[in-house]
């Protein structure tokens, strides 16, 4: 008698529990389940680039050895071709003259100006001193799946590629009809590979002041 009992109790146990979870699974069905739709990204096409001079940044260096005696402009001064950047006092015993006059090649913006009064400055110091265009242009690399996608007409959005905040606009100017190698390290110390780039050049027009050369930046199309 005891044992029937005792089934009976356990019988009853388990019917609770499978009630209670049938009871628990309809009330979660009937509940409402909030689902975030992920927007999809508003921009189709997102390509890399480096702002530069237009044209090319010239790198500026003296046709002789010396010693910083004189400066005569400063970074972000404009310049004429040939006008004088610094003079030298000569160091090579060999040379007629006693000073030499280090000269804009042509005509734009000073970038760099890294030398001064007493310095030597020499053949070959050629990240000393940089001089451009005043306007600028966007260099880029672009990957292979891009070739042949990326639109020519029509403006790009460009943003900083560290803060991401927009600081103009770029319009397609010409892409190379070449591939070039470019190697890219990975974060394994001593890993890289290689891979074939074609270069795009995208005239920029800035929508802020003192953009510096070399800047790292993103363009962006939107979607239609």
């Amino acid at each position: 008698m005891k044992k029937k009992i005792k089934y009976v109790v356990i019988i009853v146990i388990v019917l609770a529990l499978i009630i209670f979870n049938v009871i628990a699974l309809r009330g979660a069905s009937k509940r409402e389940v909030n689902v975030t739709i992920p927007k999809l990204n508003e921009y189709a096409i997102v390509i890399y680039g480096t702002v530069e001079p237009l044209g090319e940044a010239i790198s500026v260096s003296p046709k002789v050895n010396g010693i910083v005696a004189g400066i005569y402009v400063q970074e972000g001064d404009v310049v004429r071709r040939e006008q004088p950047l610094c003079v030298l006092e000569n160091t090579v015993q060999d040379v007629s003259a006693s000073v030499s006059y280090v000269t804009a090649p042509k005509e734009g913006l000073v970038y760099k100006f890294d030398v001064r009064v007493g310095e030597s400055f020499g053949i070959g110091d050629v990240d000393k001193i940089i001089v451009g265009s005043s306007e600028f242009q966007i260099s880029c690399d672009l990957e292979a799946l891009w070739i042949g996608k990326i639109r020519t007409t029509g403006a790009y959005d460009v943003f900083n590629a560290e803060t991401e905040e927009g600081i103009g606009t770029a319009t397609f100017r010409s892409a190379s009809r070449y591939l070039r190698p470019k190697t890219i390290r990975t974060e394994q110390p001593g890993e890289s590979f290689s891979t074939d780039y074609q270069e795009v050049i995208m005239d920029f027009q800035p929508s802020i002041s003192d953009i510096p050369i070399n800047l790292p930046v993103m363009l962006k199309v939107k979607r239609e």
